[in-house]
């Protein structure tokens, strides 16, 4: 995000290498002092408060600069967590009489009103008792749950560790917010030092935090979350600056803690208590190594996470020849493997961003994941309709998986063709480490379109250590359909059912229904002519008790270039039996629709007759044999009762009927009324006769 005095307006800076000026950007914030973070992939919230300053309120606007809430309490938080996801929310955090007080927030939902109350949760984290809070730092899991790392020191220089529970001077702690309690655990100690001149290297210009974490980094072929943080300690004849990486779990269990970068200055007998300060901003690239930045003259390095390195073995590069007279400011780098770079200049007030592409030594799929190995479709791909029936999404990693509970989703525009878990059992691994998801048939059925596939952070884990996934981003994967091979057909209308699982209490079955459910079932397929599909009647269903059949009109199309009558009722078919996966998911109607029954074309007679040829042959046969027994039967015994031959089959058929419904359908009925006999009366006949004559 960029603001410049001669720009009004807000440049928002995609990975792509778009901009998107948001232009009423000094309007909504009326030229007040701000701190502008990205919120989720959709929103960014505006904080009114000056850097390292507690925040009060603030505002959530989308990518155009529209409000989404206004006047946002924000408790007096002076950071929050960044690239979040919008089902978990946000966490917040300030520092005061050396306790961290966390705020948790919910993230509004953009289609429907919002109001100003987003706080969920609140609670403190206490300092150890001889210790002071020294620096926080906020970052997500992969699964977007929260962490929150700090530094506690002890207050006291050069005191006796000999009275300190667990001896160390410096330390560095974790903690995890949990959603279902809605509180952080107690603190796990990821690090500690026992060098009682041990502090964090500050430079008061440059902005970027001291501890640094980041999630989800590969990490000698291994998931983990890392975090490092550079320091000094001193001693009367050398000053030790160092940077210090810790690898973990997302429950605090320490993989690695080594020196990534160290430096040794050795005091000279003229100068004995010159201390040396030296800063290192440290940020891991996506692709596996890490970016070391040592502000002294603005170079760079990169560094193997898994090796100790001197500040003689780097191989420093300078960012710009002006280096001399520019400032670093703050840096980071974007998931496809770009640093990017903030400097002022101290001959003017100008600044400069500059970007530089890094080396990637880690698989690049081209999908902004080193986990990934290759993909199908690729991205880019163009396939012909209609698609095979086997048709299948796989991904393959570079190391091993299991599943876990992420979401596959694929878009056609903004709307949901199919969205279904990975967990679920539309998708299996094979070979450990590919991931294959059947596509149904009515999710690519659009000619000429482009379509869009993205997979949820934690949709998978690590097989080793069952550390979260990162997944594919939106506006990264797309592939596209073409012309169809075979045009479609033109049908003739029919009629077509499908049932509703509650029965006529729990519906209105009125036309602000039968609209609504005939809207979505057509923005599902999809249809650009709605009066293709209507709705005609409702029926109790006869053969299953508290469920309704409704009938719907499917009109012949007037050109082949358009979806045929069969075509939109396999579509439709498709849907409504994968409804918890398909297109269908996104709308509310869906509830009723049952699964199990789909959507069936209505026989015509002729199909009918098809369909019971042979049984209809059958009985033609037995009435045959029957005429002629009975003709047989009544020229040996003309005066017998010889239609008896008619009345045993049919008395069996109805016995076996009587049977067949007892045993299978008799359940369905909610009461069977037992008929009853009377007498006739011949005096009760005479009387109602002669009512009804009156």
């Amino acid at each position: 995000m960029l603001l410049t005095e001669s720009d009004p307006g807000l440049q928002l800076v995609f990975r792509n290498g778009t901009i998107n000026p948001i232009n009423n950007f000094r309007i909504l914030t009326k030229n007040n002092l701000t701190q502008v973070f990205p919120l989720s992939e959709e929103l960014i919230i505006i904080m009114f408060c000056e850097i390292n300053t507690n925040c009060y309120n603030g505002m959530i606007i989308d990518l155009n600069g529209i409000i989404i809430v206004d006047n946002i309490q924000l408790g007096g938080i002076t950071q929050i967590t960044k690239d979040n996801a919008p089902s978990i929310g946000f966490l917040g955090t300030f520092l005061l009489n050396n306790t961290i007080n966390w705020i948790k927030f919910r993230i509004p939902d953009q289609n429907s009103y919002t109001n100003n109350e987003l706080q969920i949760a609140n609670g403190i984290i206490s300092a150890r008792m001889n210790y002071s809070i020294t620096e926080v730092a906020l970052f997500n899991n992969i699964d977007g749950s929260h962490a929150i790392v700090y530094s506690s020191q002890l207050k006291y220089y050069g005191s006796n560790l000999t009275y300190i529970l667990d001896q160390s001077y410096f330390t560095i702690n974790i903690c995890f917010y949990n959603e279902d309690t809605r509180v952080t655990n107690n603190p796990i100690q990821i690090y500690d030092s026992v060098q009682n001149s041990i502090s964090l290297s500050i430079d008061p210009v440059f902005a970027y935090d001291n501890i640094n974490c980041w999630s989800g980094f590969n990490y000698n072929n291994s998931i983990s979350n890392i975090c490092t943080f550079p320091f000094q300690y001193r001693t009367i004849n050398v000053t030790i600056v160092n940077v210090w990486l810790i690898a973990f779990s997302s429950v605090g269990t320490v993989f690695q803690s080594h020196s990534l970068v160290h430096r040794d200055w050795y005091h000279t007998s003229q100068q004995p208590s010159a201390y040396y300060e030296e800063i290192y901003g440290v940020i891991p690239l996506p692709f596996g190594e890490i970016l070391v930045y040592v502000t002294d003259y603005n170079t760079y390095g990169l560094v193997d996470p898994s090796k100790s390195h001197t500040y003689e073995t780097l191989d420093l590069k300078n960012m710009s020849s002006s280096y001399y007279f520019e400032t670093l400011r703050n840096f980071g780098v974007i998931p496809n493997n770009t640093a990017w770079l903030f400097y002022s200049d101290s001959r003017n007030a100008n600044w400069s961003l500059f970007i530089k592409e890094m080396p990637k030594i880690n698989d690049d799929a081209l999908y902004e994941n080193s986990i990934i190995k290759s993909v199908s479709p690729n991205h880019n791909m163009t396939f012909q309709l209609p698609t095979q029936l086997d048709f299948s999404i796989d991904i393959t990693f570079t190391i091993p998986i299991v599943k876990s509970s992420g979401n596959l989703t694929i878009y056609q525009s903004t709307q949901i063709r199919q969205n279904f878990p990975i967990n679920s059992k539309y998708c299996n691994i094979s070979d450990g480490t590919m991931l294959s998801c059947t596509v149904f048939p009515s999710t690519f059925n659009s000619e000429n379109q482009s379509y869009m596939i993205t997979v949820d952070n934690n949709f998978v884990k690590s097989a080793s250590n069952y550390e979260s996934l990162a997944g594919i981003k939106k506006n990264i994967w797309i592939v596209s359909t073409s012309s169809r091979k075979v045009p479609y057909k033109i049908a003739e209308s029919t009629t077509a059912t499908l049932r509703l699982i509650e029965d006529s209490n729990n519906i209105k079955l009125d036309k602000n229904f039968y609209d609504m459910l005939q809207q979505q079932l057509i923005d599902s397929i999809p249809l650009n002519d709605k009066d293709r599909l209507k709705p005609t009647k409702h029926i109790n269903d006869p053969t299953s008790a508290n469920k309704i059949l409704m009938e719907f009109l499917i009109t012949k199309a007037n050109s082949t270039e358009y979806p045929d009558v069969s075509n939109i009722i396999n579509v439709l078919d498709n849907l409504i039996q994968n409804k918890d996966a398909s297109a269908l998911v996104q709308y509310n109607l869906t509830k009723f629709l049952d699964p199990s029954y789909g959507f069936k074309a209505n026989p015509s007679l002729i199909q009918i007759f098809l369909e019971v040829k042979y049984e209809l042959l059958g009985i033609g046969i037995l009435f045959i044999i029957l005429f002629v027994g009975y003709f047989g039967l009544k020229k040996r015994n003309p005066k017998g009762n010889n239609l008896v031959i008619f009345k045993v089959p049919f008395i069996v058929m109805d016995l076996i009927l009587d049977l067949l419904f007892i045993t299978q359908n008799a359940h369905e009925i909610r009461s069977i009324f037992i008929s009853r006999f009377t007498t006739f009366n011949y005096s009760d006949y005479l009387q109602a006769k002669y009512y009804y004559l009156q």
